[in-house]
């Protein structure tokens, strides 16, 4: 289904995400040393594309913005269910499902011998990007359900595939 809405909720959300996430990630960078880590370069591109956009947002976009939802599926269910602890809950799973990841990256790259900690710190500083945007995409689709739940009924329709 997709549904119209006003860009301003989309702003706030993502200023409210990266903000913080910015900040600590500063911290981390400043504890690591790590700064001109290639991954660390890309996960300042992400922040500061969601920071940027949601400042757009938030400031200077006018008008209803276009929205999608797939209602039926593993997340509206889960959504319908949980309410507002769909957040707490898709956080906690994008956590077990990244530390999942880097334990069989780390196991592949040990021929699954051994699991040295100090190459699963690594790993873990190294595809932090990837639990950013897990996060982020847990954020943005609890929102666009709480949007769509909320809209009026002639916002909405249906999409073909």
């Amino acid at each position: 289904m997709a549904f119209s809405r006003a860009p301003k909720q989309d702003g706030l959300v993502d200023l409210a995400f990266g903000l913080p996430l910015a900040a600590l990630w500063l911290l981390r960078c400043h504890e690591l040393d790590c700064w001109t880590n290639g991954t660390t370069i890309l996960s300042y591109i992400y922040l500061a594309f969601i920071i940027f956009g949601g400042a757009y947002k938030l400031l200077f976009r006018r008008g209803a913005i276009e929205d999608e939802v797939t209602l039926g599926g593993f997340y509206n269910r889960m959504y319908l269910r949980l309410g507002w602890l769909f957040v707490p809950a898709g956080l906690a799973a994008c956590v077990v499902v990244y530390t999942a990841f880097v334990l069989l990256l780390e196991s592949v790259d040990s021929d699954f011998t051994e699991l040295p900690l100090d190459d699963l710190q690594h790993d873990s500083t190294a595809t932090a990007w990837l639990l950013i945007l897990m996060m982020y995409g847990v954020v943005t689709t609890y929102f666009s359900f709480r949007a769509f739940y909320h809209s009026p009924e002639e916002s909405r329709h249906e999409v073909d595939d």
